[in-house]
């Protein structure tokens, strides 16, 4: 299991110190971009100095260049076909991967080492000869250059317009060709001698006729003016696509500056949920949230900005909540910040010994529950959250129902690479002896403001009366123990606890079973009360410094 996590973590981490877009904030990525730029150089003057005369005693060591930089290339070329699934979701498995190699960059890099290869490979032959193409390794900079980012993502935004653009002009040289071989070919029969032979000669026109093609010209007057308009299109052919790309480079420079300003944006309402001191736990938490007219008056932005700044962020959301608990409906727009390190949300492995693993499935879904696990887990539990996923979506990419899904009842849970990561995550860091707590939520009408279930039927209200619990028969007196000394701790603060009283845990269709069976670990649901994880911080708190005590039951 510690192989596997570890072999998850050292992807991650290569794929960032390989992401050159993270070099400004990263010194390690930056050193990695630097190391690639200055073999990239020192390949290219290599080539050069292999052409300079009286160079030849040196050659050993010229040769020595050659391999090393045809050897990096290639490892890192390697390393990113290996981590191209962790920068985007769209190159996960192999048809992915296939997606990956036919991306620019990657094309790029397939050029920069295969001369150098097969020389390499197959020296004394005439693949010898492509060596000198070693120069093109040049084109490795276009990744770590902004201008030649601009020039390719300008291209293929306007790849529909450069598109229709060219089918026009072919279209306009195909009906001049046949009006030039119609009037051309009584007067030339031999040079004009059939439509195909006057598109050869139209098509000469636009690329300077450098293979001799058209070396003659229309000699009738209708001729000369279809020659006319060929020598217009011949300019067109190329202004109408540098004038669409010049365009989009225009538009590619405005949205990097309208980007740029978005991510600072985000980034002062990320930085205003910094941790902070909450006396009553002892611990450094994240502000749970955030109100529009609070981070408007703070940070001087208008709503919308705040808005467009939250839609471009991986770690901002907003969520409905009511003003007042006396209203039926919620009248307040919030913003919540999260932690986003894995595709699924994010995952703190245990910062301390400790058998139990804190599993929300519906960080997404549901207001308070993704801060509420982070602070359940400060004390050091290995936490796996949900921010990503949820049933109620529209996107395709993020519809899935982790709580409560059909395909668990089938041993089995959808491809997707988030869903695998959430799972993979839950299952590698637990053994049979740990225990999974998996956070629920609760209507606020319920009675019992905390809730336990642990596969027993409605009305199980007592762990005898579970026929198959999810937790092992030795383990059972433990799992009384901490219900008792939860339900002990909440009393004071007036909190009814219950098992089973009104939730049921016998389907095959809940995350709940799900993970027992993955796992065969102990697992146990804990439904909190909305009432309580949209509560005031005083009573949210409170609520908190109470449970952590009685964690520490299911962790040692």
């Amino acid at each position: 299991m510690n192989v596997s996590m570890s072999k998850i973590n050292l992807k991650y981490r290569i794929a960032e110190l390989l992401d050159e877009r993270k070099a400004s904030e990263n010194n390690s990525t930056r050193v990695v971009t630097l190391v690639i730029v200055g073999l990239i150089l020192i390949s290219a003057i290599q080539v050069v100095l292999e052409s300079e005369p009286g160079t030849e005693a040196y050659a050993r060591a010229l040769d020595v260049v050659n391999v090393i930089c045809t050897v990096v290339f290639t490892v890192e070329l390697a390393l990113r076909i290996w981590t191209a699934d962790c920068l985007d979701e769209e190159y996960v498995g192999f048809w992915g991967r296939l997606r990956f190699l036919k991306s620019p960059y990657t094309v790029i890099d397939i050029v920069a080492i295969l001369p150098a290869a097969a020389s390499l490979i197959m020296p004394g032959t005439s693949w010898a000869s492509l060596k000198v193409l070693r120069i093109l390794r040049l084109l490795k900079l276009a990744r770590f250059l902004r201008s030649f980012n601009f020039i390719i993502e300008a291209t293929r935004k306007k790849k529909a317009e450069l598109s229709i653009s060219m089918q026009i002009l072919l279209l306009l040289t195909f009906i001049l060709s046949v009006l030039l071989h119609r009037v051309e070919n009584v007067a030339q029969p031999d040079e004009f001698a059939s439509i195909w032979h006057a598109m050869l000669w139209a098509t000469s026109q636009y690329i300077g006729d450098f293979g001799g093609y058209a070396d003659f010209r229309p000699i009738t007057a209708a001729g000369k003016i279809l020659a006319t308009c060929v020598g217009v299109l011949s300019i067109a052919i190329f202004a109408v696509p540098s004038g669409i790309i010049a365009s989009g480079f225009v538009e590619e420079m405005e949205d990097e500056k309208k980007a740029k300003e978005l991510e600072g944006n985000a980034g002062l309402i990320v930085s205003s949920f910094a941790p902070k001191r909450v006396a009553r736990m002892g611990l450094d938490l994240p502000v749970r949230k955030r109100t529009l007219p609070f981070l408007q008056a703070k940070l001087e932005l208008t709503a919308d900005e705040i808005i467009l700044a939250i839609r471009s962020s991986e770690q901002l959301r907003l969520k409905w909540e009511k003003s007042s608990p006396e209203l039926k409906v919620s009248d307040l727009i919030v913003v919540e910040c999260f932690e986003k390190n894995r595709t699924y949300g994010f995952e703190r492995p245990a910062q301390s010994p400790s058998k139990l693993h804190i599993v929300n499935p519906q960080g997404r879904a549901e207001r308070g529950a993704s801060h509420f696990c982070l602070a359940l887990g400060a004390t050091g539990h290995h936490v796996v959250s949900n921010e990503v996923l949820a049933g109620a979506e529209i996107l395709p990419q993020y519809k899935y129902n982790l709580t409560r899904n059909s395909e668990y009842a089938e041993h089995r849970h959808a491809a997707m690479p988030s869903v695998s990561d959430f799972m993979d995550d839950v299952v590698q860091a637990c053994g049979p002896d740990d225990w999974i707590l998996v956070l629920r939520s609760s209507a606020s009408h319920r009675i019992g403001k905390l809730h336990f279930t642990f596969g027993g039927e409605k009305g199980d209200t007592e762990i005898s009366q579970v026929q198959s619990p999810t937790v092992h028969q030795a383990e059972l007196a433990k799992l009384a123990q901490f219900i008792d000394e939860v339900r002990e701790a909440m009393t004071p603060l007036g909190y009814p606890i219950c098992t089973h009283d009104d939730f049921p845990s016998t389907s095959p269709n809940l995350l709940h079973n799900y993970l027992h069976h993955l796992t065969g670990a102990n697992v146990i649901s804990m439904f909190v009360s909305v009432e309580l994880l949209a509560a005031t911080d005083r009573v949210y708190y409170e609520l908190l410094a109470a449970l952590h005590p009685c964690l520490r039951i299911l962790s040692d």
